[in-house]
């Protein structure tokens, strides 16, 4: 009885962290800006503290801490991804239309550099959101439920995709074509105002202790 309390206790003292090492939730996430100029976007390219675009990323945009490989030591399970879309400012409501274009004519790969894509999806896969039409409505405030959209942002995989460490990975969005809203007789498009898309890969961190 003894000898079996003493073992309890041994493996109730055991945390997430052993000797052989550590098995974790965890998400790697990156944010880029984005440009009515630019089609094509590489994700997770620079890593926390590299320069891109002339500024250091920190934080508030990356957590990988090594530019477009996943550390020594480390092996990354991806179950699900999210996306999320952040604008630096108010915007007409005819932006939706806009916004819309953009998800619906947009497409992602990801996986090992040099090697065929592990996943190859529409970026609307991701969004979650299955009719895509603004409505202008009738009376303010009027709004057909359709016109109003929930966006999950989150894709399951049914099978987990494995990141190894040390391997150059990416993630590339290209964008179909660049949505042309015309206010008051300019043409802002998305990303004019430094709107923002943040992808994290979210999973399972194995990695040695």
């Amino acid at each position: 009885m003894a000898r079996n309390t003493s073992m309890a206790l041994k493996n109730l003292q055991r945390g997430a962290r052993t000797p052989q090492g550590e098995s974790l939730q965890w998400g790697y996430y990156d944010t880029l800006k984005l440009s009515n100029a630019v089609r094509d976007y590489d994700f997770f390219l620079a890593g926390l503290g590299a320069n891109y675009g002339g500024v250091n990323k920190t934080e508030a945009q990356t957590n990988l801490p090594s530019s477009g490989t996943i550390p020594q030591g480390h092996r990354l399970w991806i179950y699900d991804i999210h996306v999320s879309y952040f604008s630096h400012e108010a915007k007409p409501t005819t932006f939706i239309q806009d916004l819309y274009a953009f998800i619906w004519g947009a497409w992602t790969k990801l996986g090992i550099v040099g090697k065929d894509a592990m996943l190859f999806l529409p970026l609307s896969e991701y969004v979650g959101q299955v009719l895509y039409a603004a409505i202008t409505p009738t009376a303010a405030g009027d709004n057909l439920p359709f016109a109003q959209g929930i966006f999950k942002g989150i894709y399951p995989l049914s099978k987990p995709i494995v990141l190894p460490a040390l391997q150059n990975f990416s993630l590339k969005l290209t964008a179909n074509t660049l949505p042309t809203l015309t206010v008051g007789g300019e043409q802002p498009r998305i990303g004019q105002t430094d709107d923002e898309l943040r992808f994290l890969l979210n999973g399972k961190l194995e990695r040695l202790g």
